[in-house]
């Protein structure tokens, strides 16, 4: 497993939690995905595992402050949620970005954010698939 450095800033507070009537699911095996959309500027793609509900990933594709979330459970209960800037300059679009990084590091990002035994559990053309779907999902939500 790759270790990254600490980026970004870890709060000691949830995020806001999804608005299930704004949020489309999309299980993928032993995660889903869910796609809330806030308003047309504001667009989020939750990674959860499918049996725990926990949200382990979120990328929140917003047109004023774009970012992501690393959800960290510890030991305690508690959330360690770990927030890193999206730097549109460097990576351009973030919902492009964002389903990117689905598509080639998800079992990373799962297990970085806690969730290695999920990651090893993918079945990737399933997830592949979904994503395919989740994609265009979130590019309809950013429409409007």
């Amino acid at each position: 497993m790759i270790q990254a450095r600490q980026l970004g800033t870890t709060l000691e507070v949830e995020p806001q939690a999804p608005v299930m009537e704004f949020t489309r699911v999309f299980p993928a095996g032993v995660i889903t995905f869910g796609v809330e959309r806030r308003d047309a500027a504001h667009v989020s793609i939750h990674v959860c595992g499918t049996e725990d509900g926990y949200e382990y990933l979120r990328f929140d594709v917003f047109a004023d402050e774009p970012h992501y979330h690393y959800l960290h459970r510890r030991a305690d209960g508690e959330i360690a949620n770990q927030v890193i800037d999206h730097d549109v300059v460097a990576n351009g679009d973030m919902l492009v970005w964002a389903v990117a990084c689905l598509r080639a590091r998800l079992p990373e990002m799962l297990s970085a954010a806690g969730g290695s035994n999920i990651a090893k559990q993918l079945e990737m053309p399933l997830v592949e698939f979904v994503i395919d779907v989740v994609a265009q999902a979130a590019e309809d939500a950013r429409r409007g």
